[in-house]
């Protein structure tokens, strides 16, 4: 069967958000638009579709504010766990200015789910090519990282300040996750939404590598939205997204689309020999 690996994906839990970013947020005004568990599982349901995925290396939830739809992203982390899909990195983003606790204690899940996972498939890896040897397993698990769920807040001067309460609740309530701060450059905001200054909006090219005839790794983000589109990238406004979208998740075959998107609506397709 053929397979796809994927290096970023992002799920666009939702397009609501509790704040208004004048004059800086690239998405423009909020919309009442939520991923739903149809759309989480037929993403993952690859096989429908001809492919089988073989990996995603990162997944981040985004929106609009991802924290108002909680519910959608403990389902999706609890089919990864349950359903075994191979995810190795989870981020939520975030503005901060909601704590929900329950977002917090499944991503600690994951984290432990994945802590074991590792360690025993280095375990079961030298116990098979090396003999068991302690030196080895040991050097093996130094290597591996310390997290692999992080939660992010948007820090920079344009979003609202995040409380110190807020703060402590979420590290008091993280198990081994990190808790990182991000803050938008002036150089990188895009003349897109509400923001009329800064660099214009480039549309995603699509770059992958084909391993062999049944084998593609996609680099670019996929990007599913709250309606349930497929699109490479993810910046700019939800006019924008809408007006770029490769198709519905459930119709959309990632291995096939790097051949069959259309270069109007794409600037270029590079293979990686």
């Amino acid at each position: 069967m053929k397979k796809v690996e994927l290096y970023n994906v992002s799920f666009e839990i939702t397009r609501r958000c509790n704040i208004r970013c004048e004059g800086f947020c690239m998405r423009g005004d909020a919309q009442n638009f939520d991923m739903n568990k149809y759309m989480v599982d037929t993403f993952f349901d690859t096989k429908s579709r001809g492919y089988a995925l073989d990996g995603i290396h990162h997944l981040c939830f985004t929106g609009g504010e991802p924290t108002l739809n909680p519910e959608i992203i403990i389902y999706t982390i609890n089919k990864i766990i349950e359903e075994n899909i191979p995810v190795y990195n989870i981020t939520l983003m975030t503005n901060g200015q909601l704590f929900v606790p329950e977002l917090v204690q499944v991503l600690n899940k994951y984290n432990k789910y994945m802590t074991l996972k590792t360690n025993k498939a280095i375990r079961d890896y030298c116990a098979e090519n090396f003999g068991n040897s302690p030196k080895i397993i040991e050097r093996m698990l130094k290597n591996v990282p310390s997290s692999y769920a992080q939660i992010t807040f948007s820090t920079d001067r344009f979003h609202k300040l995040i409380t110190e309460e807020v703060r402590k609740q979420y590290s008091e309530c993280a198990e081994g996750i990190e808790i990182t701060n991000f803050e938008v450059k002036d150089s990188d905001i895009i003349k897109s939404g509400f923001s009329k200054n800064g660099k214009e909006l480039k549309k995603e090219d699509v770059l992958y590598k084909e391993a062999n005839g049944n084998y593609r790794i996609i680099y670019n983000y996929v990007y599913m939205t709250a309606k349930g589109d497929i699109i490479f990238g993810g910046d700019g406004s939800y006019q924008n997204i809408d007006n770029n979208v490769i198709g519905i998740v459930d119709e959309v075959s990632l291995f096939d689309v790097v051949e069959t998107y259309k270069e109007s609506n794409l600037t270029k397709i590079y293979k990686i020999s």
